[in-house]
């Protein structure tokens, strides 16, 4: 699920027909893409990972944060909830009692479902979300540019907006919350 509407998306653009519905709906998954690379999930939704065990007693989970975790199989078997603990960084510890056990070795022998991402989306999620959808709009539209420096081609246009996929403004709204390893 986008991390901004279609309707916030149009209001933010001043769009008010439907005709670039389907273009705009790219942007909103992209621009939820990017937010997650930083942040990590942020829509709530239900995951299936499988992993392989290497002899550790850790996972990390690869969509963090994690608000739960809802099953967990090992080698074929359904682990009881007291099999495993998870911490708030989204590393999921296999328990013996009160103690680490080491998962065991194989080939993506375990699967784990869960609930990744926030229970309440920030607005300088959105808000970042908002610019780098407006930035990839812009950059579809064209906003004109300087004629390159000694250049004498009219088609050889230098648009600042053109050489960067995210604007750096975007970048450090994200920056204030991003997950170590994300």
């Amino acid at each position: 699920m986008p991390i901004v509407s279609l309707a916030k998306a149009k209001e933010h653009l001043n769009i008010d027909v439907a005709d670039y519905d389907a273009e705009l709906t790219g942007y909103l998954g992209a621009a939820t893409e990017v937010v997650e690379h930083y942040v990590g999930a942020v829509e709530p939704r239900s995951l299936t990972e499988r992993y392989s065990g290497a002899g550790t007693a850790e996972l990390i989970l690869r969509h963090p944060p994690v608000q739960a975790v809802t099953a967990v199989v090992e080698n074929g078997t359904a682990l009881a909830a007291a099999d495993y603990s998870l911490s708030d960084s989204g590393v999921l510890v296999r328990m013996a009692g009160h103690r680490p056990r080491v998962w065991p070795y194989g080939r993506n022998n375990i699967t784990v479902d869960c609930t990744a991402g926030r229970a309440n989306v920030l607005d300088n999620y959105v808000l970042a979300g908002l610019i780098i959808i407006g930035h990839l709009w812009e950059t579809q539209r064209g906003s004109g540019g300087s004629p390159l420096p000694g250049g004498s081609n009219d088609n050889m246009l230098f648009t600042p907006n053109f050489s960067f996929a995210i604007p750096r403004r975007a970048v450090e709204l994200l920056q204030t919350s991003r997950i170590p390893g994300v």
